[in-house]
């Protein structure tokens, strides 16, 4: 089994979709959609979102390996910010995370296009460095210069 794809709200789709292109070369698939009560699968988003659900908009973007990011942007019912953008400490999702061979270049086209750097670079393992940011949303991201198993390998469990 492999991760399929993420689902992202944002609030405002038609910058994410440049965000998400540009700074980590994500491919736009399809979108961007207007989704309603009016159109067609607005019974399964129903169930999916519940009865307060009425409108959004959304693309599906992915990777070139095939793991897909989902963009939401809610119309109705309106969005609310959290008042922390990294509300860690909430059972859910904490981050989304890329791996980048150019941690600096991609820091600054993050910059660039609205986010913003969380943390210092960090080295976590000789080789491996790391940063927290953000999307220009708040949503927090996570770059890697190396890969998952690269960053976390068994043979390090418990140190």
């Amino acid at each position: 089994m492999n991760v399929n794809h993420i689902g992202v709200t944002v609030g405002d789709l038609d910058q994410a979709i440049a965000f998400y292109t540009e700074v980590f070369g994500l491919n736009l698939l399809v979108g961007a959609e207007t989704a309603s009560t009016s159109t067609p699968g607005a019974s399964r988003r129903t169930e999916v979102f519940g009865d307060r659900w009425r409108q959004m908009r959304i693309a599906h973007l992915a990777d070139d390996n095939g793991t897909g990011v989902e963009l939401f942007q809610f119309i109705h019912p309106a969005m609310v910010y959290p008042e922390e953008h990294f509300d860690y400490w909430r059972v859910g999702f904490s981050h989304l995370a890329f791996t980048s061979p150019d941690l600096e270049g991609t820091i600054a086209a993050l910059e660039l296009h609205g986010g913003k750097a969380r943390t210092g670079i960090h080295e976590v393992l000789p080789g491996c460095r790391i940063c927290y940011c953000s999307d220009p949303w708040g949503n927090p991201i996570e770059l890697s210069t190396g890969t998952y198993p690269q960053t976390h390998p068994p043979a390090l469990a418990g140190h």
